[in-house]
């Protein structure tokens, strides 16, 4: 009966992978190198493999339903599109899959992807819908020297990324948001309200993830007290579990320090506004008397003031610049005009 390295022996050679992102290969040392598009895997006695597959190409789940061994609970979860993270354990399989950032172009982004995974003695199958952090990160730590002996210290690399992945966008909000502190303080807001809002929406969504990594932890201790789970990924979901509970106090306080700066944003946006109401508010009662005057004149009636007199017109006006500089020396007695 073909096992499942049989089967990716076959498919490699006739270079029918579908929807191969990536294929490592590492030998007893743990070092890795990348499997060209179509290269034969040849003997493989010691080391490791890692597939690593794109789901939304259709095409991938008709070729991992015909992996042998796998169980059907964990091909279905490799397939699904459900996004609520959990590892199991059935037989010599482990399978799951673990919330994570996704990647863009040299950088995270603010949204939340899963990776799946199914792992064997010696092979780890991936899967994502969108590029994730913890991959493409993994990926490169390998090829740039990184030395991982066993496809079960792979997966624990792979989720340890999860959760630097999270550290390292607190600390990229955190420097961000401190530029924005030392703008408001300045006075100088600009587009300060929109980036805060963003900021404040990604450590909420980073909150929530965190809090998902966290039961995730909690129930890998707990199935580890069964021995339902590897020693190895339970000694990782507790020293994790003690990270996580880090990293969700600084996302709370960074979520705090968003707020606080929204309201010192809209308070300062809220003086500004009552300064520009008082100018104009100013401005409506100074051109009131003339306004006044200027309607009272232009009454067509007899017994008008300066009716049939030459400098009509200029005494009017006079008198509507007297009544504005009367109005504007109340107004200063009285306090309302200040420097």
């Amino acid at each position: 009966m073909p096992t499942i390295l049989d089967c990716l022996k076959s498919a490699t050679t006739r270079g029918a992978l579908p929807g191969l992102v990536w294929a490592l290969r590492a030998n007893e040392d743990g070092v890795v190198s990348e499997l060209p598009s179509g290269a034969s895997l040849g003997d493989m006695m010691e080391g490791w493999l890692w597939f690593h597959f794109n789901l939304a190409d259709q095409a991938v789940s008709t070729f991992v339903e015909s992996l042998p061994d796998f169980p059907g609970r964990a091909i279905t979860l490799f397939k699904t599109r459900d996004e609520v993270p959990q590892i199991r354990s059935e037989g010599a399989v482990i399978y799951g899959l673990v919330s994570d950032i996704q990647r863009e172009i040299g950088s995270a982004s603010e949204e939340i992807g899963a990776l799946h995974f199914m792992l064997t003695a010696k092979i780890l199958i991936t899967g994502r819908r969108s590029p994730l952090n913890s991959a493409g990160m993994t990926r490169r730590r390998l090829l740039e020297g990184l030395r991982v002996t066993t496809a079960e210290d792979l997966l624990a690399v792979l989720i340890e990324q999860v959760v630097d992945g999270v550290d390292v966008s607190i600390e990229r909000i955190s420097r961000e948001v401190d530029g924005l502190e030392e703008r408001v303080i300045s006075g100088s807001i600009g587009d300060a309200r929109a980036r805060l809002a963003r900021h404040r929406r990604t450590a909420v969504r980073l909150r929530r993830h965190i809090s998902e990594l966290r039961l995730l932890f909690q129930r890998l201790e707990r199935n580890g007290k069964r021995g339902e789970m590897p020693d190895r990924i339970v000694r990782l979901a507790s020293e994790l579990l003690q990270e996580s509970e880090v990293l969700d106090r600084d996302v709370a306080a960074l979520s705090d320090r968003t707020r606080q700066l929204q309201d010192e944003v809209v308070t300062l946006l809220t003086e500004e506004t009552n300064k520009h109401l008082r100018v104009l508010a100013v401005l409506s009662i100074l051109f009131l008397p003339p306004t006044f005057i200027a309607g009272l004149f232009g009454m067509n009636l007899r017994g008008m003031l300066f009716e049939g007199h030459e400098l009509g017109f200029w005494s009017a006006a006079v008198l509507a610049v007297l009544s504005s500089a009367a109005v504007l020396l109340v107004l200063k007695r009285i306090g309302i005009l200040v420097r």
